[in-house]
């Protein structure tokens, strides 16, 4: 899924240039793939890029697949666990505290990984040859990872691309004071919804009725996913 890269030179622009349409030409599925996730424009020499990206995609999209779903079911294995199995009540049923934090730590790692996965899917490099496969896969990802909206999200990540590093329109950029707290609390307002929030309540309280403490709430779909 990485692209390759090699350095370009000044005197091997006008090769590169004819070579990457060459090969666009020759390979209807890179072509594709640009037309609905478009890059910027290096050959005008504006965009202070000293590399040149050769994408390759996949002879099919099995690979890609198989890495999401497999990050999707241990997300799913690791939520269960300790949503429904592990006990944080003081007494002589309580887990083990390797088992607690193991699995918080390792459900952090997986909340990480799901969120890679939609950024991915947003480029569209989980399935190069199947436009609406991809986006469902990225749409589930984000959903069990904080419950955003996966089509606002592609949009503002795109704004991120296209303007990168403006101030007022880079929505991943800070709005003029670069403190942490301050862009972060800009990040958050840009990406969070009241639609996002009413969800995440609703899981929640249906996870309540079926069992689940509201500790483990706390610790594994509210505290993991924040701090991954």
């Amino acid at each position: 899924m990485a692209p390759r890269q090699r350095v370009r030179h000044s005197l091997d622009r006008g090769v590169d240039s004819s070579g990457g349409a060459a090969a666009e030409k020759a390979d209807p599925t890179l072509s594709s793939w640009k037309a609905q996730y478009p890059l910027p424009d290096e050959s005008s020499g504006d965009s202070g890029n000293e590399v040149v990206q050769l994408y390759k995609p996949p002879r099919n999209d099995s690979k890609g697949i198989i890495i999401a779903c497999s990050i999707i079911a241990a997300w799913a294995v690791l939520f269960y666990h300790g949503c429904f199995q592990i006990k944080l009540t003081l007494g002589p049923d309580r887990s083990h505290w390797l088992d607690i934090l193991g699995t918080f730590l390792l459900l952090e790692f997986v909340n990480t990984g799901l969120f890679i996965t939609t950024h991915d899917a947003m480029h569209g490099t989980i399935c190069y040859n199947n436009r609406k496969l991809n986006d469902w896969i990225g749409r589930i990802a984000i959903n069990l990872y904080a419950w955003f909206d996966y089509g606002m999200l592609h949009r503002k990540h795109w704004e991120h691309h296209n303007m990168t590093g403006q101030q007022g329109k880079d929505p991943d950029f800070h709005g003029g004071n670069p403190s942490f707290l301050a862009w972060y609390g800009r990040f958050m307002w840009q990406y969070a919804t009241l639609l996002q929030f009413a969800k995440i309540v609703l899981i929640s309280q249906v996870l309540q009725a079926l069992g689940v403490p509201y500790a483990n709430l706390c610790v594994y779909m509210a505290a993991a996913p924040i701090l991954a």
